[in-house]
């Protein structure tokens, strides 16, 4: 899947999220929040690396670049602030 893929999935999950809690359905909330970090913990912001990508860019190691787009970026910030 595609940044961007992961990202519309990561809000999906978070907006069934926010249905439960209003529901006041605590434990099916947590499981779609967690869901929703789930989907964007492997994309990237642009300009950041992380330990493992720096690691294996020190051995020469290439991997998928998986950045967002720039229009993207305060979604993808939001969803891993929150």
């Amino acid at each position: 899947q595609t940044p961007s893929e992961l990202l519309a999935a990561a809000q999906n999950f978070k907006q069934q999220g926010n249905a439960f809690f209003k529901e006041g359905n605590y434990p099916k909330a947590l499981f779609q929040y967690h869901q929703a970090l789930n989907f964007v913990k492997p994309v990237g912001i642009p300009g950041e690396v992380d330990a493992a990508t720096s690691q294996a860019q020190a051995l020469g190691v290439k991997g998928k670049d998986m950045s967002i787009p720039a229009e993207q970026l305060v979604e993808l910030r939001d969803l891993k602030a929150a």
